[in-house]
């Protein structure tokens, strides 16, 4: 030692060992969000008041609508139609439009009902018939705007069922319009 720093306490040396140091550290915290990242995250919402993560559930297509064993026009029905008026949710009432159509002059009377399917569950339900008469004329139409309850359900299928002056369905009306159910829902 002739006056000068001793050897190996060089400014190089110390910033190594210190840059050294610093990269520790990142690589430890890049190793833990790695690892536990999700936890992390949801043990800092509970800290800072939030709600913890609900579990995970896996999203899958709904099945589609069972195939309906009444014609879709028979007789003098020459088809169903329904239509949402505004937007429809499930455990909700919805506004629609029915619309059947006739061959020939109308008949006195309509009857029809609404036909729900679960598409997670596969469950069904009617509604209770409701009748009505069709306007006087060539070529009868019914038009009817009215509610419809719609039961809780994350994908449900809403079919028109006319059961009178002859049997025909309408196509199925979806909510939502891609139906997803988690998975466990009744598949």
């Amino acid at each position: 030692m002739d006056g000068g720093t001793p050897a190996g306490n060089g400014p190089w040396v110390r910033y190594g060992r210190m840059a050294l140091g610093v990269l520790a550290v990142v690589a430890v915290l890049v190793l833990e969000t790695v690892l536990l990242g999700d936890r992390i995250a949801a043990d800092l919402r509970r800290i800072t008041g939030g709600a913890p993560d609900a579990p995970a559930q896996a999203v899958v297509a709904a099945r589609a609508p069972s195939p309906p064993a009444e014609p879709a026009a028979s007789g003098t029905v020459a088809g169903v139609d329904l239509r949402p008026l505004d937007t429809c949710r499930d455990g909700a009432t919805c506004r629609v439009r029915l619309q059947v159509r006739l061959t020939g002059p109308g008949p006195a009377q309509v009857t029809w009902r609404v036909r729900v399917e679960d598409l997670c569950t596969g469950a069904r339900t009617e509604s209770p018939d409701r009748r009505l008469p069709v306007p006087a004329g060539p070529g009868g139409r019914l038009d009817v705007v009215t509610d419809v309850v719609l039961p809780r359900g994350a994908a449900l299928a809403v079919s028109p069922l006319v059961t009178a002056p002859a049997v025909a369905v309408g196509a199925p009306m979806l909510l939502p319009a891609r139906p997803e159910c988690t998975a466990g829902a009744g598949r």
